[in-house]
């Protein structure tokens, strides 16, 4: 497949030929092979997709946070609405540090699978029911969103999602002149890279 990518970056030099790896050290396996198939390389042809997703995100404007700061931000958030009567059950002040760790897990694992807030309340009223911990369960993971995108923040988990949200937009940065994007190396796509594969596609990259 590198031949091939090779070709497709020599007719699209970046900033329009882009290839994109699973990891940082399969961005510089690559280029290494493509320097030997072509003797030269042409810009920077090549991200990882967590450089991919660094570089856009910056565009954006957006800091990243950790994953303390991001369960900090989860119990600020459940305290806040508690504090409006919005939280009974999971109320921090009735529950312990355990249950912000545990919701910060799920969340992380939602973000991870690109599982919007709306489509995960509308699975887990149709798995369960509408039963009062699951709904408070939704509720949290709805205002957490909805809070780290207004704060112009964005966690871990969340930066593969966001940053196919933002590519269904509009294409950020130097991605306005992609017209070629190789995606090498990618044995199991996550749903967030799927995501950003089919963003590219319907935004006129030819993606190969």
């Amino acid at each position: 497949k590198t031949s091939s990518a090779a070709s497709l970056l020599s007719d699209h030099p970046a900033p329009r030929g882009l290839a994109v790896l699973p990891s940082r050290a399969a961005r510089r396996q690559f280029l290494a092979r493509l320097l030997g198939d072509t003797g030269g390389v042409v810009g920077s042809p090549a991200l990882s997709i967590e450089e991919l997703a660094e570089r856009t995100l910056k565009d954006l404007g957006l800091q990243r946070i950790n994953s303390n700061q991001a369960r900090l931000l989860i119990s600020r958030t459940m305290r806040r609405m508690e504090a409006d009567g919005r939280l009974t059950l999971l109320a921090p002040s009735r529950t312990g540090p355990g249950t912000v760790a545990a919701l910060a897990t799920l969340i992380a694992e939602l973000k991870w699978g690109a599982v919007e807030p709306a489509g995960f309340a509308e699975a887990t009223c149709r798995a369960m029911g509408r039963r009062p911990l699951q709904e408070e369960i939704a509720s949290v993971y709805e205002e957490y969103s909805r809070r780290i995108e207004s704060l112009g923040l964005v966690d871990s988990e969340g930066r593969m999602w966001l940053l196919a949200r933002s590519l269904r937009d509009e294409l950020p940065g130097q991605l306005r002149s992609l017209e070629v994007a190789v995606f090498d190396g990618f044995r199991l796509l996550t749903p967030s890279q799927a995501a950003i594969i089919k963003a590219l596609d319907a935004a006129g990259v030819d993606v190969r």
